[in-house]
């Protein structure tokens, strides 16, 4: 049967677009020109426009902006583009490397970089509030007229450094959260997904919950996979348990997240069976849902995966489901939404919030000594990466 796909895009006046041109094949020319490193497209600034192949001074295997009066063009290799989407595996974290790298090379306080990978080394130890930047390496206002050249050193001394390391361990849980969207999606796009005989699949709705998973930063997702991980630890044996995942009031996005474990029930064995069950399970948790929208109003939307027990699984059938503030909510309304809470036990005041996750650069034992390097940043740098769990997650169950 023919089913039309919904138009699931954003306007385009709401759309942000990146180019960026892959120079494949390019890695063992730079090596050779260079005489060693990854084979990375170094970078200066001040070449623009036809500067790169018109005039005596070209200067082979360098790149610095296209196209000056238009979007930018970020020129990778294929050695390069390798290490980008390994260390910002995100939607999110890309996008925002890409907005602010674009923002420093055209602020001209870079003189040059000896490629990508050292120019992400660079912003990756580097806070501006809560967020990665290209600030001073002093940590200080930029005085008229100063460049920063960054060297071949920084993502040598980066990726060497037992700090990062144990980002990475840290990093693991957070690839829990990839797994549930990958699961969801995967039967999204396959037109698989397991519904209730007579129920309709609304894919809008489900691409609204897994593009809000998918706009979660890696270490929003490692807050939400440890999160997760507990939850499942703390409810066994239990026929109902729910984790909520709230972010701060002044968060980068106004979405929350929870996790709904509800086990089959033998009562629904004479009223329907498993479909009955998941109908169910379905209401009750769109019911969290408006209660969490009513109890945290900084929230703007939900989004909810619903599961069984993983130790009593009767089948793979995992449920996702997102609701949104809805404007035209009356005082009675909200009023039913709250009555309903009550009645099933949902949202008690008896909540009790704490914190998951923990510093972007975990704290060990040997850091004194590595973070001393240049590519780590200065000691007020360290301690603006170690609030960014602070900020970053607020969980509640």
């Amino acid at each position: 049967m023919h089913k039309t796909v919904p138009d699931l895009l954003p306007p385009s006046r709401a759309a942000k677009g990146h180019g960026i041109v892959v120079a494949g094949g390019a890695g063992e020319a730079c090596k050779k020109h260079f005489g060693g490193g990854i084979g990375s497209l170094a970078i200066d600034p001040n070449i623009v426009g036809d500067a790169h192949f018109r005039g005596d001074s070209i200067k082979p295997f360098w790149v610095g902006d296209i196209d000056p009066k238009g979007s930018f063009i970020h020129v990778l290799d294929d050695g390069s583009l390798d290490i980008i989407l390994r260390e910002l595996d995100t939607v999110t974290d890309l996008a925002q490397y890409l907005e602010k790298k674009v923002a420093f090379i055209r602020s001209g306080r870079l003189h040059a970089a000896a490629g990508e990978e050292d120019l992400l080394a660079y912003y990756a130890v580097r806070m501006n509030g809560d967020e990665h930047d290209f600030i001073h390496p002093e940590d200080r206002p930029w005085k008229d007229g100063e460049r920063v050249l960054i060297d071949q050193t920084h993502y040598r001394s980066l990726i060497s450094d037992p700090q990062f390391l144990a980002k990475k361990e840290a990093d693991r849980n957070s690839y829990l959260w990839d797994a549930l969207i990958r699961n969801f999606t995967t039967h999204m796009l396959a037109g698989t997904s397991v519904i209730p005989e007579g129920e309709e699949y609304d894919l809008k709705k489900s691409e609204l919950a897994v593009r809000e998973m998918a706009l979660q930063s890696r270490l929003e997702r490692r807050g939400h996979g440890d999160a997760i991980l507990d939850a499942l630890q703390v409810s066994k044996g239990r026929e109902i348990f729910i984790r909520v995942l709230v972010p701060e009031v002044h968060a980068r996005r106004e979405a929350g997240f929870f996790l709904l474990i509800i086990a089959y029930h033998k009562m629904f064995d004479a009223k329907g069976g498993y479909d009955e069950y998941r109908r169910a399970r379905a209401a009750y948790g769109e019911l969290y849902a408006k209660g969490i929208l009513l109890r945290y109003p900084h929230l703007d939307r939900v989004v909810g995966v619903i599961i069984e027990p993983p130790e009593s699984r009767l089948s793979s059938a995992d449920d996702i489901l997102y609701v949104g503030r809805q404007e035209e909510w009356t005082d009675e309304h909200k009023d039913q939404i709250l009555t309903a809470c009550r009645n099933l036990g949902i949202m008690r005041d008896d909540f009790v919030e704490r914190q998951f996750g923990t510093p972007e650069f975990p704290d060990i034992a040997v850091h004194q000594a590595s973070m001393k390097r240049k590519s780590q940043g200065n000691r007020r740098q360290r301690r603006a990466q170690q609030s960014r769990m602070r900020k970053d997650r607020k969980t509640s169950w």
